[in-house]
């Protein structure tokens, strides 16, 4: 089962609001970003955060890979709670006993 599914089995919703932000340029993140813009997105991202709160939102969780780049500084910006699907996926894999394979 994936974690989101497991999320929803404790959380009892009243209603969702979806966030989608597609990005491009000057605003894509690569990997090999620069600093400048790792806080460009995480200004965007909070901003997002913001409008969640003032929605009514108890808690966010971010399911894309790239924002977790900033997640603990949104974590850290942010008045409600936010779950990582990396962290959540992670200990869910160290729960079952799994671990990385060996580099080849």
């Amino acid at each position: 089962m994936d974690v989101l599914s497991e999320v929803l089995k404790v959380v009892e919703l009243q209603g969702a609001l979806f966030y989608n932000g597609e990005f491009s340029a000057p605003w894509s993140v690569r990997a090999a970003s620069s600093h400048a813009r790792l806080d460009d997105l995480a200004d965007y991202l909070s901003t997002a955060l913001d409008q969640l709160v003032h929605a009514g939102a108890d808690f966010a969780f971010i399911a894309a890979n790239t924002p977790h780049l900033v997640f603990d500084e949104l974590q850290r910006r942010s008045p409600i709670p936010l779950l990582s699907i990396v962290r959540a996926t992670t200990n869910h894999a160290k729960a079952l006993g799994l671990a990385r394979s060996p580099a080849r």
